[in-house]
């Protein structure tokens, strides 16, 4: 196990309009805010979903997206950097009227209506790093 403590930089409260890519314009929020570590949370709804599941055995993630109205009940994650980048790392689970779909967020999620977003800005800068073993970028704590 590895971790470490921070404190509460700020918070930025917000909300993304319709038609928006959900990661792109989290990125940009971290990028002109100059977030350098933090925890996020979102809720709201999507029109278009893509997720990911990582496959150890690949590398790669296996992606599932639908179109239509999904409900985004859930969406934390962090955000980090790496090679002079913020990194949105986040997972969500969204559902319709028969299903529920969770997994890692991709670019192609799509805001319809709305999604409002939180992120506690952390007083410390997080890194991420390549992990050759289990071939994922982590956080270098």
């Amino acid at each position: 196990m590895r971790y470490s403590s921070f404190g509460i930089k700020r918070v930025i409260f917000g909300r993304l309009e319709s038609g928006e890519d959900l990661l792109k314009s989290l990125i940009t929020v971290a990028e002109k805010e100059g977030v350098q570590s933090g925890i996020v949370s979102l809720i709201g709804a999507l029109t278009r979903f893509r997720l990911g599941f990582f496959d150890m055995e690949s590398g790669e993630y296996e992606v599932i997206e639908n179109e239509g109205l999904y409900e985004l009940s859930s969406c934390v994650g962090n955000i980090s950097w790496m090679d002079g980048k913020p990194i949105v790392h986040i997972h969500m689970v969204v559902s319709d009227e028969e299903s529920i779909y969770g997994g890692h967020v991709l670019e192609g999620c799509i805001v319809g209506p709305t999604v409002e977003f939180s992120i506690i800005e952390l007083d410390r800068t997080v890194y991420k790093k390549y992990f050759g073993d289990v071939k994922l970028n982590l956080l270098d704590l």
